[in-house]
């Protein structure tokens, strides 16, 4: 076995094992009629992961990883049609048009997984609706863009196969500048995209460097902290300081990661209120003392002359 072949399963088995993992908490959590988009999305991605290996897998194993590429052309003049490297390079190169369309399948379905845990993540916060939905029509239409690049990118779409005469780059799947550019770049995209929906819900939730009045950063808790909360999220108690759905406050760590956030910022608020009352309870005290020192009596009244008072 090879090395390439140990390297494909073992992430297989890992990735279905973290996703088997997250199914089993969700249907623990709410059971299995209440499973959201996001969980499908999931499902379905495992299925396409599992795919896309069995096709890698298959391009070095059967095809000996083979395809229309890499040929002089006085080689692809003299390769007979009838030869086992003609068939070879035939299925190798109809291979990689299938794991490429299984793979860019399967990148966007968990692109739309993640949108789709978004909009659990705000429900009920109905400012970040237009915001997600768009994110599911950026991840459709690229989708659809990157999907045709693959298919149409050459035409006729035999010449996907064709070994002489060379039918040009475009047309040679495990090599071609459009396939890797076309789904570098919207990847991108849709990457940036989705990474940037929750930044108003961090801003909000003061996770930011806030800068106070001496420009200083003020600290806001570190990462062990904030893992510190993460584990001890089972007390739901300060959920309902922020508006989120209760389901999504037990389940999901991101949730508790900014629930116990809110709630070291609120705990930092009460001691300083704390500390503010006992300033003005020290003051007051301070007060009460001249007053009784200078004469004044309860009521507010003066015994004294203005003359009389302590310089």
């Amino acid at each position: 076995m090879s090395s390439f072949t140990t390297e494909a399963f073992t992430l297989l088995g890992i990735g279905l094992g973290i996703l088997g993992l997250r199914v089993y908490a969700r249907i623990h959590a709410v059971g299995v009629r209440n499973l959201e988009w996001d969980d499908h999305f999931m499902l379905l991605a495992a299925l396409l992961y599992s795919a896309e290996t069995a096709l890698a897998y298959s391009v070095g194993a059967y095809w000996h990883g083979l395809a229309n590429n890499a040929m002089t052309d006085a080689a692809r003049e003299a390769l007979d049609s009838s030869s086992q490297e003609y068939t070879l390079r035939v299925n190798g190169s109809k291979t990689q048009i299938a794991g490429w369309t299984v793979y860019i399948t399967l990148l966007w379905t968990l692109k739309a997984a993640m949108c789709a845990f978004y909009l659990r993540l705000t429900e009920g916060l109905g400012n970040y609706r237009p915001r997600i939905s768009a994110g599911f029509v950026l991840i459709l239409v690229t989708w659809i863009a990157v999907l045709l690049s693959i298919l149409f990118g050459c035409h006729p779409l035999h010449k996907y196969w064709q070994i002489n005469p060379d039918p040009g780059n475009l047309c040679q799947p495990a090599v071609s500048k459009i396939n890797l550019f076309v789904t570098l770049v919207l990847n991108g995209v849709t990457d940036f995209y989705l990474l940037s929906i929750p930044v108003p819900m961090l801003w909000d939730a003061e996770m930011c460097l806030d800068l106070d009045k001496s420009g200083k950063g003020r600290r806001t808790g570190g990462l062990l902290g904030s893992a510190r909360d993460i584990c001890g999220s089972s007390d739901n108690k300060h959920a309902r300081r922020i508006p989120f759905h209760p389901k999504t406050v037990v389940s999901d760590p991101w949730i508790a990661f900014i629930n116990s956030t809110i709630r070291r910022r609120n705990e930092q608020a009460g001691s300083q209120s704390d500390a503010g009352i006992n300033t003005i309870r020290g003051h007051a005290d301070g007060k009460r003392k001249r007053r009784e020192q200078w004469g004044v009596q309860e009521e507010g009244s003066v015994d004294l002359a203005v003359s009389d008072w302590p310089r």
